[in-house]
């Protein structure tokens, strides 16, 4: 998990810096991937309180 999240960040930030190279063409695109990253640390952050719980 954590390898796979290590190169999971550098690439999403190219791919944010190209959304924003290529400005409000690409803007429902920008939105997509930022609700997938919130999606992504969201459960991220659900699993790890899960685990602290039980």
């Amino acid at each position: 998990m954590v390898e796979s999240r290590s190169s999971f960040i550098p690439s999403f930030a190219l791919q944010l810096y190209g959304v924003f190279s290529n400005s409000s063409r690409d803007f429902s695109l920008f939105i997509y991937y930022v609700t997938k990253v919130l999606a992504f640390f969201i459960t991220d952050a659900y699993n790890r309180i899960k685990k602290e719980v039980y």
